[in-house]
């Protein structure tokens, strides 16, 4: 009976352990799944940027890559379009989350470029000053500080964005004249 009694206290003994070893398990799983579980913050907005397109006046030419990366040219008779867009921190294209607003400041480096902001906030009409500058300008940059309010009032931002260099440069034949001899 005694070898009874002492198998059955190993027994109990044991489970014990093992008991403890389980509740220990559990408890590391439940910290890793709470991390797992964890909502990242994803698609967080970081920063803003600007990327130009040729407006409804301008003749469309395909630019390659490289020639992307040099100044943009806005002909003298012309218009174009600069769009605002939000990055993630790690440069990844994000938006804001639905019924937020934009507020956004917006520049010219030189005035002989001017630009007009839409009510949204996020489009940028740019176009030469009237009268036309002369010497045309050059590596003129737009800056835009656009700042977003979410639907529960806090706001992302203030963010800064500058676009690439914009040229202005001569445009098509503006009109006609007949000389006489």
């Amino acid at each position: 009976m005694n070898i009874l009694l002492s198998i059955y206290a190993a027994i109990v003994n044991g489970f014990a352990g093992l008991k403890s070893q389980i509740e220990s398990a559990n408890a590391k799983l439940d910290q890793i799944l709470a991390i797992l579980n964890e909502q990242p913050a994803t698609n967080v907005i970081t920063g803003a940027q600007i990327n130009l397109s040729e407006g409804a006046n301008m003749q469309a030419k395909k630019l390659s890559k490289a020639a992307a990366i040099g100044d943009f040219q806005l002909l003298d008779n012309g218009t174009a379009t600069a769009t605002i867009s939000f990055v993630d921190s790690v440069g990844e294209p994000t938006a804001p989350v639905a019924g937020a607003t934009v507020a956004t400041n917006v520049t010219s480096s030189d005035p002989g470029i001017v630009v007009a902001l839409d009510s949204t906030g996020l489009v940028i009409t740019v176009s030469p000053a009237s009268p036309l500058p002369t010497p045309l300008p050059t590596g003129v940059t737009i800056t835009a500080t656009p700042t977003i309010t979410n639907p529960d009032g806090s706001t992302l931002g203030p963010f800064t964005a500058v676009s690439q260099p914009i040229d202005l440069v001569a445009g098509g034949p503006a009109g006609a004249s007949i000389a006489l001899s």
